[in-house]
């Protein structure tokens, strides 16, 4: 049994108000959200703390964090929308909206649509 399932068995559960990761559609949607949280602390508390208090230390740890995150958000954007299911135009809007600010917020409306639509099959 993995350190994640026992310190967090809620994300294992198919009952939980956020996504699973046990599905790429909720690993992709928690991808999406902590891409766009790193983003909200970066714009919101590190860079006025670089430009207000001269103190950059802040960007230089969150920058690459969030550099990381959108990695992992786009590799599994990819890697979900190429497993199959998915209509030319969902495909271009997921991957389109993961290189615009708060994109993966404006998607996380069509991905749960698709989970809850994979979840009834």
């Amino acid at each position: 049994m993995s350190v994640f399932r026992i310190f967090l068995p809620h994300i294992w559960s198919n009952d939980a108000p956020w996504p699973s990761i046990r599905t790429k559609l909720g690993r992709l949607r928690l991808a999406g959200f902590v891409e766009g949280t790193t983003l909200l602390v970066l714009l919101l508390i590190a860079v006025p703390l670089k430009y207000g208090l001269d103190m950059p230390a802040f960007v230089s740890t969150m920058g690459p964090i969030h550099g990381l995150a959108f990695v992992f958000y786009f590799t599994q954007a990819a890697a979900t929308v190429f497993s199959g299911g998915w209509t030319g135009t969902e495909i271009t809007r997921t991957l389109f909206l993961s290189l615009v600010p708060f994109g993966t917020f404006m998607n996380d409306g069509l991905l749960h649509h698709k989970e809850q639509e994979r979840s009834h099959v």
